[in-house]
């Protein structure tokens, strides 16, 4: 077995969504969260990333958070848990 490094630098830095003059994409930040509906609803914890979302960026413009969630249909009282707290805020998908 050989262990790989993990990479301690790269060649441009990193476009932080709070750096106000950095020279962005005219796409937004994303961050994407993938789960699995059947793996554990407390154990993925969407509810606690979504507050977490809010609380770091809820008035950024140019950042968003997309859930790509598998098995929703299953559990419907989950999905419906995430859409009541992504109902309102437009820069926060699900699929």
């Amino acid at each position: 077995m050989r262990n790989a490094p993990h990479p301690t630098s790269l060649d441009l830095p990193p476009l932080s969504p709070l750096v106000e003059d950095a020279n962005r994409p005219e796409q937004p930040f994303t961050i994407i969260s993938m789960m699995q509906a059947a793996s554990g609803f407390e154990r993925k914890n969407p509810l606690g990333l979504i507050a977490a979302f809010k609380l770091v960026f809820g008035h950024a413009h140019d950042v968003r958070l997309r859930l790509l969630i598998t098995n929703s249909h299953q559990y419907p009282q989950d999905i419906e848990a995430i859409n009541k707290q992504v109902e309102t805020h437009d820069k926060i998908e699900t699929k």
